[in-house]
Formats: C-alpha cells, structure tokens, sequence
C-alpha cells in the first residue's frame, strides 16, 4: 500500500498509520481505497469464518 505509485493513496495510507497505536488492517485498507465496501477483518484474513457466519 505504501509503496503505491499513486502519492495520495500512499500519504493516506502513511496518515492513517502514524496515528495508530497498534496497526488497523482495516482503517489501513479503508485509507487505501476509500470508496471500496470493507468487510470485518477476521473476513480478509479467512474467507470461510465469513461463509460460516452466514448460516
């Protein structure tokens, strides 16, 4: 992300996690691509927890 070739996507991204205490996936992400729908975390690390909670 921080090495995109687009600066403001890096700069947000950079923005984002200099406020952070402990890094935030998805403010991370949301920093990156600001009109894309995020999902919960644990759904980008295992697609399948997400599949089960559908049941």
């Amino acid at each position: 992300m921080m090495r995109d070739k687009d600066p403001a996507r890096s700069r947000r991204v950079t923005d984002a996690m200099l406020k952070m205490v402990k890094l935030d996936i998805a403010a991370l992400e949301k920093a990156y691509r600001p009109e894309a729908k995020l999902t919960a975390f644990r759904d980008l690390v295992h697609p399948r927890l997400a599949a089960a909670n559908l049941r």
